[in-house]
C-alpha cells in the first residue's frame, strides 16, 4: 500500500498529460511470477481505476492550457463523421469533417475541451 500510494503521488506531482496503465500478472518468465506478496485481484482493479482516473485529470488539465490557442494538426483518418489528428505535442483533435484533409497538416484553433480530445475549427 505505502509502495503504490508514494508512486501515485509522485505522479500526481509530475507534469505529465498522459499516462499508460496497465494491471501486472504473474505470467510465466516474468519477475511479476517471483513476488512472494500478491495483491488481489480486487486491489489490482481499484489501483488500476485509481491510476485511469489520475490519467484522465492530467489530461485534462493539459488540453486546458491549450483552448483559444492555434496548433498545427495532422489529420490522420474520419471517425464518426469528424476528421481526426493529433498535434506535434499529441493533443488529439477532432473537427467538423473535411475528407479533403487526411494525410495533412493544418493549423487548428484548439477550442474545447471534451476530454478524451479537444475540438477545433480551422
Amino acid at each position: 500500500d505505502e509502495d503504490f500510494l508514494e508512486t501515485y503521488n509522485f505522479i500526481n506531482d509530475i507534469d505529465i498529460s498522459y499516462l499508460h496503465v496497465f494491471t501486472y500478472s504473474e505470467r510465466p518468465g516474468t519477475p511479476a511470477k517471483n513476488i512472494n506478496e500478491v495483491i488481489s485481484k480486487r486491489i489490482r482493479a481499484e489501483r488500476s481505476k485509481m491510476l485511469h482516473i489520475l490519467s484522465q485529470k492530467k489530461r485534462r488539465y493539459f488540453y486546458d492550457h491549450f483552448i483559444n490557442t492555434h496548433r498545427e494538426v495532422l489529420f490522420e483518418n474520419i471517425r464518426n463523421g469528424k476528421l481526426v489528428g493529433h498535434t506535434d505535442n499529441y493533443i488529439k483533435v477532432e473537427i467538423d469533417n473535411s475528407p479533403g484533409l487526411v494525410n495533412k497538416i493544418h493549423s487548428v484553433r484548439l477550442i474545447e475541451n471534451r476530454g478524451e480530445f479537444v475540438m477545433g475549427e480551422l
